[in-house]
């Protein structure tokens, strides 16, 4: 069965099939009138930490770094949608369990030798038995194999229409030099691409650059003659990197909004990227085992009603921010656009609270628990909203290492009453959200750590990863959405930004559907 490359914008979904060629390299677009190309197209772009070692097995989210040396499978669309890269088209058999894809012939690796489906297929098993970091973008996959030089065979144990969406995390390996070399330990020290770029400098976890090669790539015009990419940790350093030139661009930074708006002021260009959702979790197990108020539906709907979402979209995080009324972020095959923010009504919640027994306020006395990744600012406003129609809670700041034991039940750990994180979408499918959420979830934990349980949520959400048809997953899609709202399953707060911001004179940089996609390539300066 052959299935033809389709995409919906609401969906952001992956198709079954891409049968559309691989597009053709593209070149740069004019400079705008009365501007001219800088004489050198060296791009310094700085970034909170690079990986320590430029090889994928390393890292998972190291896109900054790996889009110049590697090519992927796939690559995103605006939506999600998995378009043409190494991969030209794909299809899934009949029974659903194995999808063929048509690779490109023309690419070649470093060494001048050409890359086949042999070098694919024996990358994404090195990811699925080796337990690469990119593993949890392929977590049915069984086998891959090439049944010839640009014909890779995947299967799965079970229908999974989201494998497409791995594509762009797999960042292909050549499998004779990495044999060749000793394999992971030797590939880390000597690492092979066949990217548009050569690795001129590596210093861990500081410094990488690359310069591009002479020899044209087959399907990328990259436009930078070098990259330099730095390690600055510090947001101060970014900040005045920024503004005094140092620094052209930086990719993807959760600096404050408050920075960010100081930076959009003098001049800089500063694109949001509402890449997470700010919602905090009502864990369900660690409720349920201690008779916590939150167990009480009314109480969960009433801390909705006590949040004011747009005051800290426009203070704290200075407009950048949406308000928002469901887990999902757009783009994913889970966001429902028809569902609006729980409206601000301190009333409404203090009324809530009566009908559950307590008319005189409530003390949640697990509190909430969070972590020096979440924004302060934000934990504290609803802290102080909740006690503003009488819900009093405690914060608890905990190490990062502590969290993750509370949320996989370590250790006899259990999370607060609240627990204040995020979810994102890497891939359309929300696949975090689907192993950490869900009866018998987090895998392999005790069953006091279950977030979220619904027999029916579950069902609709391994359904999606089995539909064919795109109209279907999203309606789906929306039904998990609203089954996770009907509950009231978290306090939904706002789609939260991180940010790219470069110099004036930098043209080419694009927000693309999920930070693990975005290329360098098209970026360039004018004088």
């Amino acid at each position: 069965m052959r299935w033809s490359l389709r995409s919906s914008p609401v969906l952001g979904l992956v198709l079954l099939t891409a049968c559309a060629p691989a597009r053709p390299a593209v070149a740069p677009p004019p400079p705008p009138a009365g501007e001219v190309w800088a004489e050198q197209q060296v791009l310094r772009a700085a970034v909170a930490g690079l990986p320590t070692a430029l090889t994928p097995q390393v890292s998972a989210s190291a896109f900054y770094a790996f889009w110049p040396f590697y090519d992927n499978l796939t690559q995103f669309g605006p939506n999600f949608e998995p378009r043409p890269a190494i991969a030209q088209q794909w299809e899934l058999s009949a029974d659903g369990l194995q999808w063929t894809f048509t690779l490109r012939s023309d690419l070649r690796w470093n060494d001048g030798t050409p890359l086949t489906a042999e070098d694919v297929a024996f990358t994404l098993m090195q990811v699925v038995e080796a337990g690469w970091p990119q593993r949890s973008f392929f977590p049915t996959v069984t086998a891959a194999r090439a049944r010839n030089e640009t014909t890779l065979e995947v299967a799965t144990r079970v229908v999974d229409v989201s494998v497409p969406n791995g594509g762009p995390y797999l960042w292909i390996v050549p499998k004779r030099y990495f044999e060749a070399v000793g394999g992971a330990s030797g590939f880390r020290d000597r690492p092979m691409g066949s990217g548009p770029y050569e690795l001129a400098e590596f210093r861990a976890n500081d410094l990488i650059r690359f310069v591009r090669k002479a020899t044209p790539h087959p399907y990328r015009s990259p436009i930078a003659s070098e990259i330099l990419l730095r390690a600055v940790p510090e947001p101060a350093q970014l900040v005045n990197g920024l503004r005094t030139g140092e620094i052209d661009l930086v990719p993807f930074t959760n600096l404050s909004a408050e920075h960010a708006d100081t930076l959009r002021r003098a001049g800089l260009t500063v694109l949001p990227f509402l890449v997470s959702n700010v919602s905090y979790s009502l864990p369900q197990g660690p409720a349920e085992v201690r008779a916590s108020p939150t167990r009480d539906r009314r109480v969960r709907l009433a801390m909705n009603y006590a949040v004011n979402k747009e005051a800290i979209a426009k203070t704290i995080y200075r407009g950048f921010a949406e308000p928002v009324g469901q887990f999902a972020i757009p783009g994913s095959v889970l966001w429902d656009p028809e569902l609006p923010p729980f409206p601000y009504d301190p009333a409404r919640a203090k009324q809530l609270l009566a009908e559950a027994g307590y008319p005189n306020g409530v003390k949640l006395p697990y509190g909430i628990d969070y972590s020096p990744l979440s924004l302060q600012d934000t934990v504290l406003a609803v802290q102080g909203d909740l006690r503003t129609v009488g819900i009093e809670v405690e914060l608890h700041n905990n190490e990062n290492a502590v969290i993750q034991d509370k949320i996989f039940g370590r250790n006899n750990q259990l999370l607060g009453d609240i627990y204040a994180g995020g979810t994102g979408d890497q891939n359309g499918f929300a696949a975090t959200v689907r192993t950490t959420n869900g009866c018998g979830r987090p895998a392999g934990a005790p069953a006091n750590t279950v977030w979220y349980c619904n027999p029916e949520w579950d069902r609709l959400f391994d359904q999606i990863y089995s539909e064919r048809d795109p109209a279907r997953s999203a309606q789906l899609g929306h039904q998990v959405t609203r089954l996770f709202r009907e509950d009231v399953a978290a306090i939904f707060l706002v789609l939260a930004p991180l940010y790219v911001i470069h110099a004036p004179r930098l043209r080419g940089v694009e927000v693309p559907a999920t930070i693990g996609n975005w290329s360098l390539d098209p970026v360039y300066k004018v004088k």
